[in-house]
């Protein structure tokens, strides 16, 4: 059995916390939060604006992984990138995910319903898996869930995004329980409408959700 060597410079003695869909938004903030905290950050991001997170957030480490998490070498690439840090994982946020308000889903492409349908939850629990299997084994963290407002309620016009977050609003309520037992606590973060590029990138310039000026 081979083990990574590290210098004293190398080691962080500061907790280390994994945040997806941190390049901006609600991820974004959420790891400036973890990071004023004191946490490391592995700060995964889909697009190549994940390498600013560095320039966003200072006084700790970043460590910016560019991945695609519906692919499994994405997941893989994460994974390997906290393996490689030789240290305990004490938060995970999941929050990445993306809408689709194009229309009703009699006028919507499927093909990018089933890519949403991957990122918000097939992605997601995948990686889950990974993190709930590593801090059971540590028998200590936090995990964050994003879901959305979005999951209490039918919402006609973006039905499909709606029950992705159903669906990860209820898998966070039934692993808070199953994680008691390993001292981990688990929360659902459900935002409602909030002024970030979401609704944008959803196609949904022409709604209410797609103006920010009345959203926090």
């Amino acid at each position: 059995m081979k083990f990574k060597s590290y210098s004293l410079k190398e080691i962080s003695i500061n907790p280390l916390a994994l945040v997806t869909g941190a390049s901006a938004g609600i991820g974004l903030k959420i790891a400036q939060e973890l990071a004023e905290r004191g946490h490391d950050i592995i700060a995964v991001g889909s697009s190549e604006r994940v390498s600013s997170v560095s320039e966003k957030i200072t006084g700790v480490q970043i460590y910016p992984v560019q991945a695609d998490l519906t692919a499994d070498e994405g997941i893989e690439k994460i994974w390997s990138t906290f393996e490689s840090q030789g240290r305990n994982l004490d938060v995970a946020v999941l929050n990445a995910g993306k809408s689709l308000g194009g229309g009703s889903f009699h006028d919507t492409d499927l093909d990018e319903e089933l890519y949403m349908l991957n990122l918000n939850v097939i992605s997601q629990v995948k990686l889950a898996k990974r993190v709930v299997r590593q801090l059971a084994q540590q028998r200590d963290g936090r995990i964050l869930i994003t879901t959305s407002m979005s999951a209490l309620t039918p919402t006609p016009f973006e039905s499909i995004y709606g029950s992705t977050r159903a669906f990860m609003y209820s898998f966070a309520q039934g692993l808070r329980e199953e994680m008691k037992d390993y001292n981990v606590s688990v929360t659902a973060l459900l935002p409602g409408a909030t002024a970030t590029d979401f609704h944008h990138t959803a196609k949904m310039d022409n709604t209410k959700f797609g103006d920010n000026s009345w959203k926090n």
